[in-house]
């Protein structure tokens, strides 16, 4: 269903990772319209989403080829095969702990597929999946080279950082 790893990488993956994202030739797109499909969010939420994307690999397109062939590890290391998203998303501490609406990846997707969710910090602003019930499953806490891996039909949400930034790489896999 889940799983919370905190050694996948090397402590040399995770210092290139890091330079590799945190520097001043990375480029980054605001977000204010994340589409959440399943459910969809009110207008009144979307307004209070504030984060920052750096595409890897997103429906289908290679944005960032060098990091796509090194990031690959990750899921190659989970056991996957195939890759569907990679996105690093960079949301800022604002004074708003409103979460990003519950979600699935992708909720029109067939094939079971899973959803990882790597932390290049640590701050505060968990990731919570959900059950079924719409009860709380699992509160993530972001820790920096952490990573939590879980089924892709499990909805969940993150929060927003009310310490530092909050940067993580979400990929879709099977």
């Amino acid at each position: 269903m889940y799983k919370i790893i905190n050694d996948l990488l090397t402590e040399d993956e995770i210092l290139f990772i890091e330079k590799s994202v945190f520097n001043e030739s990375t480029q980054w797109i605001f977000n204010r319209f994340q589409e959440y499909k399943n459910p969809p969010i009110t207008e009144e939420q979307r307004k209070k989403v504030k984060m920052f994307q750096h595409p890897v690999f997103k429906n289908g397109m290679l944005w960032d080829e060098p990091l796509y062939n090194y990031l690959k590890i990750i899921p190659e290391r989970l056991g996957g095969k195939k890759i569907h998203n990679m996105v690093f998303q960079l949301s800022l501490v604002t004074g708003d702990t409103c979460t990003g609406g519950k979600h699935v990846d992708m909720p029109n997707y067939q094939s079971p597929y899973f959803s990882t969710v790597y932390y290049l910090n640590t701050t505060d602003g968990p990731t919570i999946l959900y059950n079924k019930d719409g009860t709380e499953l699992v509160k993530c806490d972001p820790e920096r080279g952490k990573l939590i891996t879980f089924n892709g039909d499990i909805l969940h949400c993150s929060s927003k950082p009310t310490e530092d930034i909050r940067c993580i790489l979400n990929i879709v896999w099977e």
